[in-house]
C-alpha cells in the first residue's frame, strides 16, 4: 500500500472546549496546543481521523491549518496508520494468559477481553495450553514481585511465550520490558540493569 493510500487514526489526544471558537488540544506526550476554529467542527473533523480515511480525503475541503494540524499529531505519536485486516486478524488469534494479584487480575481479564483478543482467561498453574506463537502472559502484581516474575519470565522463556510484567515498587506502577523470548533482555537482564542504576 503507498503512502497516498494510507489511511490514518487519531488515538490518545484530548480537546478541551474553553470557547466556541478555541479548544486546547492535548497529545499522549503532553503536547498542548490551542485551536482557533469552531470546536464543534474541529472535534467532528478529528473524529474523522478513525482509520478509514487517507490523509487526501481528511483534508479535502478543509484550511491549509488542517494539514498542519496532522503533522503535528503525526509528529507526537498520536496519529499513526491504521491497524489493517493483518493487525486485526493477529489480534483475534492471540491468547492472553493473565496471572498476578486478584485486585488485579480480575478487571485485566475483564478489559483485555473487550478489546478483541481471541481468548483471555487466568492462566492456571504453569502449563501454557496453547500455541506459544499466538500467546502473551500478563503478569500484574501490587508490590515488586520480583521472585514471581523473574520465575514467570524464566516459564515463558521455557514455552516460547511473550512475556509483559506489570509491578509496584515503592508506591509507583512499573509496565514492562515486554520480553520476546530470543529477542532482547529478559526481565532477569533488566531487572539487574535497574539495580545497578540505583
Amino acid at each position: 500500500m503507498s503512502s497516498d493510500d494510507t489511511r490514518w487514526q487519531l488515538t490518545g489526544v484530548e480537546l478541551h472546549d474553553l470557547e466556541p471558537e478555541l479548544c486546547l488540544l492535548i497529545t499522549p506526550n503532553g503536547g498542548q496546543y490551542s485551536i482557533t476554529a469552531p470546536v464543534a467542527g474541529f472535534r467532528a473533523w478529528l473524529a474523522r481521523c478513525d482509520g478509514t480515511r487517507t490523509r487526501a480525503e481528511l483534508l479535502a475541503g478543509m484550511s491549509p491549518d488542517h494539514a498542519e494540524v496532522l503533522d503535528v499529531l503525526e509528529a507526537d505519536g498520536c496519529l499513526h496508520p491504521a491497524i489493517g485486516d493483518d493487525g486485526a486478524r493477529r489480534l483475534a488469534a492471540t491468547t492472553v494468559l493473565v496471572t498476578g494479584a486478584p485486585e488485579l487480575t480480575g478487571p485485566l481479564v475483564e478489559a483485555l477481553g473487550a478489546s478483541g483478543y481471541g481468548a483471555v482467561h487466568p492462566l492456571a498453574g504453569t502449563d501454557i495450553p496453547v500455541a506459544a506463537a499466538d500467546t502473551v502472559l500478563v503478569a500484574a502484581y501490587t508490590h515488586p514481585a520480583h521472585r514471581q516474575l523473574t520465575a514467570l519470565d524464566a516459564l515463558c522463556a521455557e514455552h516460547g511465550v511473550r512475556f509483559f510484567p506489570f509491578r509496584v515498587e515503592r508506591g509507583q506502577g512499573i509496565a514492562g520490558p515486554a520480553v520476546e523470548p530470543g529477542f532482547g533482555p529478559d526481565f532477569a537482564d533488566a531487572l539487574a540493569r535497574r539495580r545497578s542504576a540505583a
